[in-house]
């Protein structure tokens, strides 16, 4: 009988030349190759997806406005004030000629809302002309034309805000800012008045020449100036 390593050159048919892996690995081998590709095509199908995309234009920012206006202007002049009082008594029935009351309306035209505060008040008293006999024997040491009057110093004013231009200091509603003689009002008052944007309050103030007025403030003259201030925040 033949020897089979002889009959294939001096080994067997299916033996592996030196330095070769078995053909049975290399077929496994090549196996795993081919699983790992199908893997990875599994993969990239299984990650496969729909989008889509919108973008935003036109964002912009900008700031809010506070916009203070007293009976419809930025700044104002005189807006109340009495010429011709008299002390209250028995010479002026029902007091109408010592007492007297206006309203100022303020509002925020802006977009934000605010909070009001007075500030910058100064009270300056004027003598008009000379004295008469009866305010020089009192006596008047300020008897002379444009010299520091004593108006201020009898005059009782008050001021508060209110909701409506009929409401008197005092009602229902309405937020004191002072009472008192006029020559002792405080230069500010840190209020905190809340005015939301696009409304309108206001400014009352009353004034009453008591009968307790003495001849000192004859043709005497007195002026009231403030400053109406309209915060973002509260001081």
């Amino acid at each position: 009988m033949l020897d089979p390593k002889k009959a294939c050159g001096g080994r067997w048919v299916n033996e592996p030349k030196t330095g070769e892996n078995p053909p049975v690995k290399k077929s496994i081998l090549f196996s795993l190759m081919v699983i790992g590709a199908v893997a990875a095509m599994i993969t990239a199908a299984t990650t496969a997806e729909f989008s889509d995309t919108a973008t935003s234009t036109g964002n912009v920012f900008s700031t809010g406005t506070l916009d203070l206006t007293v009976d419809g202007d930025e700044s104002t002049s005189a807006v109340f004030g009495e010429t011709g009082l008299v002390p209250d008594g028995a010479g002026d029935p029902g007091n109408a000629a010592s007492t007297g009351r206006a309203s100022m309306a303020i509002a925020n035209t802006g977009s934000i809302d605010g909070s009001v505060d007075i500030s910058g008040i100064s009270v300056d008293d004027v003598e008009l002309g000379a004295c008469l006999g009866a305010e020089a024997a009192v006596p008047d040491s300020t008897c002379t034309d444009g010299a520091a009057g004593e108006l201020s110093q009898q005059l009782e004013v008050t001021l508060c805000f209110a909701d409506a231009a009929t409401d008197d200091c005092g009602d229902p509603g309405t937020v004191a800012i002072y009472s008192g003689v006029l020559g002792s009002i405080s230069a500010s008052y840190d209020n905190d008045y809340a005015l939301a944007a696009g409304t309108t309050r206001y400014i009352v103030v009353e004034w009453h020449l008591p009968n307790s007025a003495t001849n000192l403030v004859q043709s005497d003259e007195s002026t009231l100036d403030f400053t109406v201030e309209l915060d973002q925040f509260d001081d």
